[in-house]
């Protein structure tokens, strides 16, 4: 996972100034918040889970899928509290999918 990150951060700022129009770095990196941690340790926490899932024995389609529909739905709740967005009737059909879907393809796992 280190190597992984820090070909992804290598990677970053390489397309920084491939596509930034202000190519000053050190002012743009002053801009950090804590957001940007935030992010990132959900993102190497998520990272870190389909490891841990994989050695578990996990098949790699089926934990992604399953990882993937818990991280949907967990951000529903994220919007709601956070950031006051509205479900409407087509989003609550879309959450009771995800979660009809979430059951069919685990109740064999657990």
């Amino acid at each position: 996972m280190a190597f992984y990150y820090t070909a992804a951060a290598l990677i970053s700022v390489i397309l920084f100034f491939l596509t930034s129009e202000n190519k000053d770095f050190l002012k743009e990196l002053k801009k950090i918040n804590k957001a940007t941690f935030s992010l990132a340790l959900g993102c190497t926490g998520l990272d870190f889970g389909y490891v841990l899932a994989f050695r578990a024995g996990w098949e790699i389609s089926f934990a992604s899928l399953v990882c993937n529909i818990l991280i949907a739905v967990s951000l529903i709740f994220v919007g709601l509290g956070f950031y006051h967005e509205i479900i409407n009737k087509k989003h609550v059909a879309g959450i009771l999918l995800c979660l009809i879907g979430f059951v069919l393809i685990t109740h064999d796992y657990f």
